[in-house]
């Protein structure tokens, strides 16, 4: 009986252990990005850590999309726009909604270079603002953490 109860208590820790390592997909969006009239986004650029990328769900037309994972847990993922009907404008920022499916491990990621650091999975990065007219320079504006919003979700929106 005593070892029966040793094998139930295996298990438990088993089941734990595996609980706290389980993942979670969540499709990611880059919301908040405040234009002007005249304004444009033209590019993303998101670095990851912790974060795995499950599927890109939305290319929009016009833009090359990146996206990929190092060997460790670092991570990026970006947009560009190839051409200027492509720009999305105050109108039409919303479409960097539910651009990627991503799977974040507890939310948590180890950096093996740092002395085996725990750092928790993090987005940051920035959006490539210009502004309609004769200049055509665009400068970078940092993302926002409220800016990354992750809805859960088992796949990707219906296209």
């Amino acid at each position: 009986m005593t070892s029966l109860r040793i094998v139930y208590a295996a298990i438990a820790v088993c089941g734990v252990v595996r609980a706290e390592q389980a993942t979670a997909s969540e499709l990611l969006s880059i919301r908040g990005v405040e234009l002007g009239a005249r304004n444009y986004v033209s590019a993303y650029h998101v670095d990851t850590w912790g974060v795995r990328v499950l599927e890109v769900c939305r290319v929009l037309p016009g833009w090359t999309i990146t996206a990929g994972n190092g060997g460790d847990p670092s991570g990026v993922l970006a947009g560009e726009a190839n051409i200027g009907v492509a720009f999305l404008d105050h109108a039409h920022v919303n479409e960097l909604d539910k651009l990627f499916l991503v799977d974040v491990m507890d939310y948590r990621a180890v950096d093996r270079r740092n002395g085996g650091t725990t750092y928790p999975a993090s987005f940051s990065g920035t959006v490539s603002i210009g502004t309609y007219g004769n200049d055509t320079t665009t400068h970078k504006r940092r993302l926002k953490p409220a800016s990354f919003v992750r809805t859960p979700a088992d796949q990707c929106p219906a296209r």
